[in-house]
């Protein structure tokens, strides 16, 4: 019995050093020891593996412990594993399973009446998995009444995180990040301890970012995590930063540092379904971008009943020509997004487009509406320009092309100063579409112009043949449809480029590697390097992804 006592000590000693592959190994070896063990010394096993990165052996342990307290007649201590066992729940994706936990975790706590377990109840799933911000401002705000009842600094943070996410969801973004901006300082501080609630508090902190495109936080936040060791502990977070570094990167149009980051979230080792779904959804939309599609439904393959995953499905039916599907998935997809106005936004202005290409005004038309009320309640600017853009879009098929000059020139308006170079270029293209049928075909073709520029500057290919069908069908000489004002700079350049620059060019838009260029063409990877920076610097790129975009939209023929 004194040596069991003695090595309890020592576990609870490591439990509290936050020494978990101690605690692991002392509480195992004592479980393990024992034919009954008490619903605490499994809890305890179940956060050290937790904490050691053993997630299912840790959800084993805490059913347990629950099972333990259940057989003790302790209800407070059973309602405490069925928050565990509600968040083990989320993490596998279980979701049917997580809402039977909550429920009796909720009853558990009937009995017991009030206390500051009902608090950490309320905020079992982490922010990021709650889809409708409704819910989890709900969830945050029965957290942080009974954080404040019992003086609860560490829980108040994590409501108030919470909070915080579902504003700057449901558009209210300077009033969500006053709130984020305490909670960051907070933990930087050191007032919140415990490594678990520290991760899921950061992640609701990253998705904001992530969501609103704030990318100036996102560097300061992540920058924050990564120089601070003690906030690195739990590794899902780290994958969940660069998801949203990825995504952010990725609406700025920093395609190259985008795709670094998602395909380290893929590749990371501490992650659950929802940041599976995440990265590879966010990975997906970059290939789409870049016209590789069979690599895009490779890494949606087995996600397409994941709600993360819905919108890249829908944008990669769209590349594909299968309108109908598209439509379907992104109206699932809105339903379940409840007032989520940042991610709303950009669903309901792909759905738009989509409608007027099945040549639906009706269905176009109710989602314009609805995207364009979200201006009263969103304060993010991007998804007002992106209801304006949708409107527009409308008022051209309709044929009243003044009234989508007005609407388009509000959007341009609105996004000075916003670094959203795509959705930019999206709108100066719809504006050439109405300048051109309004009469003024020189400002069309300038605004088209601009537009392939970006286009081509970025390597996004289903945007390039689109804006150059425009500007060929705009062009007064006799230009081919595959060559645009904007292309034409770039293909005279292209005459310099050597037999061997060439083949190194299109094996790039392939998406060889350099080592994979230098085994194909038996050369050193060196010099594969040499090859691929003149080739850059002759058509003026500066990503191997603005090459890989000009080359598969048709130059190919051209740089032989």
């Amino acid at each position: 019995m004194k040596q069991r006592n003695r090595r309890l000590d020592q576990a609870e000693e490591a439990y509290k050093a936050q020494d978990w592959a101690r605690a692991r190994a002392i509480y195992g070896e004592l479980v393990a020891a024992h034919p009954s063990p008490s619903g605490e010394l499994l809890v305890g096993l179940s956060d050290s593996l937790k904490y050691t990165g053993a997630f299912p052996e840790a959800a084993q342990a805490i059913e347990g412990a629950y099972r333990a307290f259940v057989d003790a007649g302790d209800d407070l201590g059973a309602a405490r594993c069925a928050t565990r066992i509600t968040g083990f729940r989320m993490m596998s994706n279980d979701r049917s399973g997580a809402r039977a936990w909550e429920r009796r975790g909720w009853q558990h706590l009937e009995r017991v009446g009030p206390c500051l377990e009902r608090g950490y109840h309320a905020v079992a799933y982490v922010g990021c998995d709650i889809h409708d911000p409704g819910k989890l401002l709900e969830n945050a705000e029965l957290a942080l009444a009974v954080a404040h009842e019992f003086d609860d600094r560490q829980l108040e943070l994590r409501a108030f995180a919470d909070i915080g996410l579902a504003q700057v969801s449901q558009g209210r973004v300077d009033e969500g990040f006053a709130l984020m901006d305490e909670v960051m300082a907070a933990i930087v501080a050191g007032e919140m301890p415990d490594a678990q609630m520290r991760g899921v508090t950061l992640c609701a902190l990253i998705t904001a970012c992530e969501r609103s495109g704030d990318h100036g936080r996102a560097e300061h936040w992540g920058r924050t995590i990564e120089d601070n060791p003690p906030l690195q502990e739990m590794g899902i977070q780290v994958t969940h930063c660069q998801i949203a570094y990825g995504a952010v990167d990725a609406m700025r149009g920093r395609f190259d540092s985008a795709e670094a980051r998602l395909q380290t979230a893929i590749e990371a080792q501490a992650t659950t379904r929802y940041h599976s779904a995440a990265s590879r959804a966010k990975f997906a939309e970059l290939r789409i971008q870049q016209g590789r599609f069979n690599e895009a439904a490779a890494l949606l393959k087995g996600y397409e009943d994941e709600f993360e995953a819905a919108q890249a499905l829908a944008s990669l039916s769209v590349a594909l020509g299968e309108h109908g599907r598209a439509a379907a998935l992104l109206r699932t997809y809105i339903r379940g997004l409840g007032d989520d106005c940042m991610r709303l936004g950009p669903a309901l202005a792909l759905l738009v487009e989509l409608e007027l290409r099945r040549n639906d005004l009706t269905s176009a038309a109710k989602a314009a509406r609805r995207l364009l009320s979200l201006e009263e309640a969103c304060s993010s600017n991007e998804i007002r320009a992106m209801g304006r853009l949708a409107a527009a879009r409308i008022a051209n098929h309709k044929g009243d092309h003044r009234a989508a000059i007005d609407d388009l020139e509000t959007a341009l308006t609105l996004l000075v100063h916003r670094d959203r170079p795509l959705l930019t270029a999206e709108v100066r293209l719809e504006l050439a579409r109405a300048l051109a049928a309004a009469g003024d075909r020189t400002a069309a073709i300038v605004e088209a112009e601009a537009a392939l520029a970006t286009f081509l500057r970025l390597g996004v290919v289903p945007h390039i043949k689109t804006g150059q069908g425009v500007l060929a069908g705009l062009s007064t000489e006799s230009r081919g449809v595959e060559v645009s004002a904007a292309a034409a700079p770039r293909l005279r350049m292209a005459e310099s480029l050597t037999r061997r620059e060439a083949e190194v060019a299109r094996l790039v838009a392939e998406g060889l590697t350099n080592r994979e260029v230098a085994d194909r063409l038996f050369l050193s990877v060196r010099t594969v390097e040499t090859h691929v920076d003149r080739v850059l610097g002759k058509l003026d790129f500066h990503t191997r992804t603005q090459l890989a975009g000009w080359v598969q939209q048709g130059e190919r023929a051209e740089i032989t």
